[in-house]
Order: C-alpha cells, then sequence, then structure tokens
C-alpha cells in the first residue's frame, strides 16, 4: 500500500510511572491514519502485566525526548515521510487526552498489538500528536521497543 510507514524506537531504563515511549506527529498539510501500534519486550524474561495505549496528545508542552525515532517507508517509491517521530519522553510528559484510543492490560512477555479494523482506525489531524505510552512500568532493565504503522494521507 501505498503511503505507509513505520516508524519505531527501542527505549531502556524505564523510569517507573507513566512514560511515552513513542511519539508521533500529523504533518501540518496532512492526516495520518493509525494502521497498527505494538509494544515489545525485548530483553525481561520476568512475566508481569502492565497497560500499554494509545492516546491522543491534548497539549504537547515541553518534552524532553531521549532520541529521534526511526522512519522507515515501505514502499521504495514513496517519497520520505514528513510526519515526525520523537523516542521515549525523559522529562516533561504531554497532557493526553483522557480517553485513550486503546488501552490494554497486557502480559509483558507477549506484548503489546493495537491492530484496528478498517472502520476503525483513528485518523490524526493535521499538526496533531498521538502518544504510545505504558502505564506501569516496573523494571527499569527492561528493554522495550514501540511501534507505530500509519498511512500519510493528503
Amino acid at each position: 500500500m501505498r503511503g505507509v510507514y513505520t516508524a519505531d524506537f527501542t527505549a531502556s531504563g524505564i523510569a517507573t510511572g507513566p512514560r511515552t515511549l513513542l511519539m508521533l506527529q500529523a504533518p501540518s498539510n496532512g492526516v495520518l491514519e493509525i494502521l497498527r501500534a505494538s509494544l515489545t519486550n525485548q530483553t525481561n524474561p520476568v512475566s508481569e502485566q502492565l497497560q500499554v495505549g494509545l492516546y491522543r496528545v491534548t497539549a504537547i508542552g515541553a518534552p524532553v525526548f531521549s532520541g529521534v525515532a526511526n522512519n522507515m517507508k515501505h514502499e521504495n517509491l514513496d517519497a520520505t515521510t514528513t510526519a515526525s517521530a520523537s523516542g521515549c519522553i525523559l522529562s516533561g510528559e504531554s497532557t493526553f487526552n483522557a480517553n485513550p484510543i486503546d488501552r490494554q492490560g497486557v502480559n509483558n512477555l507477549a506484548g503489546y498489538s493495537y491492530d484496528p479494523l478498517p472502520e476503525e482506525r483513528p485518523i490524526i489531524p493535521p499538526g496533531n500528536y498521538v502518544g504510545l505510552r505504558i502505564m506501569n512500568p516496573s523494571v527499569t532493565n527492561t528493554i522495550l521497543t514501540a511501534e507505530i504503522i500509519y498511512r500519510e494521507i493528503g
């Protein structure tokens, strides 16, 4: 499918408390359709329950990110994405809508996966943000990979 991209970021040393692992911003002249979101535990062999979700940002604030996320196009002939993606927020968490797009309790060994049906896919308006968040990280030596697959429209 044309115009499909993957944004991903691998984070380690996640502090306790809610933490945004991947933030995605729609371009100012287009919208994003979220096709899939996932969170995978790369290292921790201890089974624990996590709460993970995809949230709309209501106020970006002044977050400090640990890095820029990787962006990859799915079709070689597509242009480079105009959406921007940033990795784990270290400080200055943004304000999120109290009603998430999706929120699940998952076992960290199985990971989080959000695969909406075409009729349920969220649309992110121009210039708006969406964040993939973990609400209750408890082990700071875990390495987590967050991924959002999206389509640029416009």
